[in-house]
């Protein structure tokens, strides 16, 4: 993976770096919540967020992936389903 931030990656390169075991479900998630509360002062992008629910499915994630059980393809996916649309410049 280049120097670009994971919250600036599309879902294909999401799952390119997955896949390739450049970047973990943990790692993205962990950058993901890290920009969260960077910009949540000013945004007010939650109503609740779970945190420790998302990165326990993080881990099982990266197991499942480990594991040969899930396409890093789907992992890309789960992410993106997840996630709001962004506004450009954040």
């Amino acid at each position: 993976m280049s120097n670009t931030e994971p919250h600036e990656l599309t879902v294909a390169q999401v799952a390119a770096a997955i896949g390739a075991r450049e970047l973990s479900s943990v790692e993205l998630l962990q950058a993901l919540l890290d920009r969260s509360d960077a910009l949540e002062p000013r945004l007010g992008l939650w109503a609740t967020l779970d945190a420790e629910y998302a990165m326990r499915q993080a881990r099982e994630r990266d197991r499942a992936l480990a594991s040969g059980d899930a396409p890093a393809s789907c992992t890309a996916c789960l992410w993106a389903s997840r996630t709001s649309t962004t506004r450009p410049g954040y």
